[in-house]
């Protein structure tokens, strides 16, 4: 019987834990970003949330721009705003024309206590390259005006 007490104790304690943890205690993190697949210098809003019964001091989103090779020096640091009772937000616009991903996390200090949310990652697509060449798609109707005319002047007699 003493075994049996020593497990429910075990796990008793487990429980207790668990309930005063930080990560449960309000880490930050990330539950919406607008647009969902961004492109190079476009401008993304980051929704933040999961602070569950503090007193929020400051909360700072921290992203930084990536290429395939490494990732620039500079971050984009921006306070986030709160726009209702557990959510903020922070609008970033991207600074490069050749970034493929973004890392971000969200600083939240509260209590003098400053947590970070783990560092995501989210992929920037490409802009389309169809503005790189206009006239492209016209070659193509010069082309078969030519041959249409030519195959119609070879018919008549």
């Amino acid at each position: 019987m003493t075994h049996t007490k020593a497990i429910y104790a075990f796990f008793f304690f487990l429980f207790i834990v668990s309930l005063t943890s930080e990560k449960i205690q309000g880490q930050p993190s990330v539950i919406d970003i607008i647009p969902g697949d961004p492109t190079p210098k476009s401008t993304i809003t980051f929704i933040a949330s999961h602070f569950v019964n503090e007193s929020v001091e400051n909360v700072t989103l921290i992203v930084q721009e990536c290429t395939n090779e490494s990732c620039y020096n500079e971050s984009i640091i921006k306070p986030m705003i709160k726009n209702d009772a557990n959510n903020y937000e922070a609008m970033v616009t991207l600074l490069h024309d050749d970034t493929t991903y973004i890392q971000y996390y969200v600083e939240c200090t509260s209590g003098g206590v400053v947590k970070q949310s783990p560092v995501l990652e989210l992929e920037v697509k490409a802009q389309n390259s169809q503005n790189k060449t206009p006239a492209f798609e016209f070659l193509f109707i010069i082309v078969g005006i030519i041959i249409a005319f030519s195959l119609f002047a070879k018919r008549k007699p």
